[in-house]
């Protein structure tokens, strides 16, 4: 049977009505019907009966999970698959900088015998830079954030060190990855990242004895800028189980040294605090 010319005809499918123009055309069964509106591969163009909504569930159900994980605060919070997707390239770019002397693949410059190592850590630096732009605008830290921030914390390069200890900044804090950025500070030369890695190191009173004996050795023999720039920043690291081994330190060293001034300044500083707490 046909249907009259501009019949509209209401017909039930999974729980929605739907409008149906028909113009001497036969009017198709429900069954038919229904399989037309469903199909999440059926062509808009030449099927009529498709949803929108049919085709958003289709993109919903194919797309990438959304990722889990901790906030520095410790609420959960999570990623979309864009930025799940966005993060998964970022980390992919950073390997395969770090690992491009294996593939022949690394960034040249040679206006200078250095220049392409300078550029390489540059280009390391701004990749990392992103990585912990990505994840502060999220407040998204997970066990890759902590493992990819341990990983250039070791990095041959002070700039890229510090681009690993931005990100370590600002994430909870981590003893493991504190861990590996003391055994990495033990044989640098790099006095702004020493400044910037004592902020980090205060999070980290379980530490003391490892950070005790980090500065220690650096007052001692560490390179001239460093070990200044330390000694210079230490007030807040000298308490009532270590002040008198800088004071002993503070002896053994060149008396009209910077890092001895400095050093005896911040211990009287730190003994007077301890006076008005146990007078």
């Amino acid at each position: 049977m046909k249907s009259l010319k501009w019949t509209l005809v209401l017909i039930p499918v999974a729980g929605l009505l739907y409008w149906v123009v028909a113009e001497d055309e036969p009017i198709r069964s429900d069954i038919e019907l229904t399989k037309n509106v469903m199909s999440p591969v059926s062509n808009q163009a030449n099927n009529p009966f498709q949803t929108k909504t049919s085709q958003t569930n289709s993109s919903i159900t194919n797309a990438a999970p959304a990722a889990v994980a901790a906030t520095s605060n410790g609420q959960t919070t999570t990623l979309s698959p864009e930025t799940h997707a966005q993060r998964e390239t970022l980390t992919q770019e950073l390997a395969e900088l770090r690992n491009c002397k294996q593939t022949a693949s690394c960034p040249i410059d040679d206006s200078d015998p250095r220049a392409s190592s300078f550029l390489l850590a540059k280009q390391l630096s701004e990749k990392l830079q992103r990585y912990a732009e990505l994840h502060s605008s999220n407040q998204y830290y997970d066990q890759q954030t902590a493992q990819i921030t341990q990983d250039y914390l070791t990095y041959p390069d002070g700039h890229v060190q510090s681009a690993a200890l931005d990100l370590m900044q600002e994430q909870a804090p981590n003893t493991e990855s504190a861990k590996v950025l003391i055994d990495a500070l033990q044989s640098s030369y790099d006095g702004k990242l020493m400044k910037q890695a004592m902020e980090e190191l205060q999070r980290y009173p379980e530490l003391e004895a490892a950070i005790t004996e980090l500065f220690t050795n650096h007052l001692q023999t560490g390179a001239f800028n460093l070990a200044q720039e330390l000694a210079k920043n230490i007030d807040d690291f000298i308490h009532a189980n270590n002040i008198e081994q800088y004071k002993a330190l503070a002896d053994s060293l060149p008396p009209r040294s910077a890092k001895s001034k400095y050093l005896k300044s911040a211990i009287l500083e730190a003994e007077f605090g301890l006076t008005e707490v146990n007078p």
